[in-house]
């Protein structure tokens, strides 16, 4: 999980620690903003990982072509 999201393992334990001793979401509700702000930043990441994905296979691929 800790690589899925580019973090150190020991610091995603820290994470999970934290939220564990914080108690989790503290009963925290999301308003309307929040949760539409929430949903941009989701889609946001997730087409930031298609670019990622798509400039590493671009990248094998012409140095691949540099090298033959």
């Amino acid at each position: 999980m800790a690589a899925e999201i580019g973090v150190g393992e020991q610091l995603l334990g820290r994470w999970v620690r934290q939220a564990r001793d914080d108690g989790g979401d503290n009963g925290a509700v999301l308003d309307a903003d929040e949760r539409a702000e929430l949903e941009r930043l989701r889609k946001e990441n997730a087409e930031l990982r298609l670019d990622r994905q798509f400039l590493k296979k671009a990248a094998a691929f012409f140095a691949s072509e540099q090298n033959p």
